[in-house]
């Protein structure tokens, strides 16, 4: 595959494979429903989603390859994030619903009983190295960042919706945390 990342063949193919079952499992039903009397259809059609997924995946891997060229040129270097960022996420991390878990798993803890980082986890970029704001990351257990660092595209995509859940908990704990020294001072 062209512009592809240095996802092991076994890995690919068990992440197309996934994205296929989704696939297969919202337009099969219909389709069978539509046309119940031909018993070829799911072939012939399972055959034509997985060319289109093919085609699918040679795209995604050249707009990813042209994307991340792009914010190499703009953003630059990696920055890590500062210690109010990292408190700003821990905090949200402490909190309901994620207690301390991986915000990513939801299985593996992340946080001490003080709230602070346990060894083997990681300050992930979500977006892009240069971005260190408290919205742009967050701290997953090290199988999570393992898997989005080396499992290619489909894999940091996976788990965007549980990043945008984080990235909400994010957003209200820096509003708490600017509402604290106003309701001190009164």
């Amino acid at each position: 595959m062209l512009f592809s990342t240095d996802v092991p063949d076994d890995e690919a193919r068990r992440q197309r494979a996934r994205l296929f079952r989704h696939f297969a499992a919202q337009l099969l039903p219909a389709t069978a429903v539509m046309e119940a009397g031909d018993a070829s259809l799911p072939a012939a059609e399972f055959e034509r989603l997985h060319r289109r997924l093919d085609v699918l995946e040679c795209h995604m891997a050249d707009l990813m390859f042209l994307q991340l060229s792009a914010q190499d040129l703009l953003l630059g270097r990696r920055r890590d994030f500062s210690v109010r960022s990292r408190e700003l996420i821990a905090a949200a991390l402490h909190r309901t619903p994620y207690r301390g878990r991986c915000p990513c798993c939801d299985r593996e803890p992340v946080l001490d009983a003080a709230g602070l980082p346990l060894e083997g986890t990681e300050f992930d970029h979500a977006f892009h190295r240069r971005l260190n704001r408290p919205e742009h990351g967050w701290l997953v257990c090290r199988s999570c960042h393992r898997e989005m660092t080396h499992g290619g595209y489909l894999a940091r995509f996976g788990c965007l919706a549980e990043f945008r859940a984080f990235q909400g908990a994010v957003l209200t704990e820096q509003e708490r945390s600017r509402a604290r020294p106003a309701d001190a001072s009164s």
